[in-house]
């Protein structure tokens, strides 16, 4: 992957550029402005887990 270089080695996993895009026009179509309650939507969702 080409931005893998730019990944951050501390603190917590960085998540890959097109899951991060995905989760956020998720967000975006489904009114969730809170990070929170989008990480909550996202991990109990199983058609997220599809997508």
């Amino acid at each position: 992957m080409a931005t893998k270089k730019y990944y951050g080695k501390e603190g917590q996993e960085s998540k890959e550029p097109v899951v991060f895009f995905k989760i956020l026009s998720v967000g975006y179509l489904n009114n969730i402005n809170s990070d929170r309650q989008l990480i909550a939507y996202c991990s109990n969702s199983l058609l997220m887990r599809f997508f």
